[in-house]
């Protein structure tokens, strides 16, 4: 199935599909002006200019310097490696929250939540276990300006929280089509052999 774009109306509450293999739940994705704006105005203009210099700067170097600016351009660049990783993962998260999609699958192996956006899906995976259990977060013991996850899903150790975008009646419905599904399907037991 497709996680081409978000769902544009977040008025909407949590969609379930299901197949043979499992069940997906369609959530919107909260949105957030900060992220947006840090993204598209800071992230991208500095990737740009870095592009930009790391060609101009060698291209219009007299032809005796060429090699030392091409080497020069290099090392700037590794040096400043993991501000561009940063600057590419916010650039990510802006069109995430622009146009993204958060899908919960839900299969009886595993619990993953699977975020995507510009064809980069980003999955959180969790183990099926006999004690899953899902859980509506109080929201108003992390008060803030922006969205907190309203859903958490615990399965042994191991918790994923998501979302982030539904109001508290959303998350009480889609607490619930998870719940149903955990009940549905029996996890499968996965042997370890030594």
């Amino acid at each position: 199935m497709s996680l081409a774009g978000r769902r544009q109306n977040s008025d909407v509450g949590p969609r379930l599909i299901r197949s043979e293999s499992g069940a997906q739940l369609e959530l919107p994705v909260a949105p957030s002006r900060v992220i947006v704006f840090l993204g598209l105005g800071a992230a991208l203009p500095w990737l740009l200019t870095f592009l930009v210099g790391s060609i101009a700067i060698p291209a219009l170097s007299p032809p005796s310097l060429r090699r030392e600016a091409i080497l020069g351009a290099i090392a700037v660049n590794l040096l400043f490696l993991i501000l561009h990783i940063l600057a590419v993962m916010g650039v990510w998260l802006a069109f995430y929250k622009l146009r993204g999609a958060e899908v919960v699958e839900i299969t009886p192996q595993r619990f993953t939540v699977r975020r995507s956006a510009l064809g980069v899906s980003v999955p959180m995976k969790l183990r099926r276990s006999a004690q899953d259990v899902v859980m509506v977060l109080d929201t108003s013991a992390s008060p803030g300006k922006g969205a907190h996850p309203r859903l958490e899903v615990r399965a042994g150790r191991s918790a994923v929280r998501f979302g982030a975008g539904l109001s508290a009646e959303q998350a009480q419905e889609a607490r619930n089509l998870i719940e149903a599904e955990f009940t549905s399907t029996e996890p499968e037991r996965v042997t370890s052999s030594n």
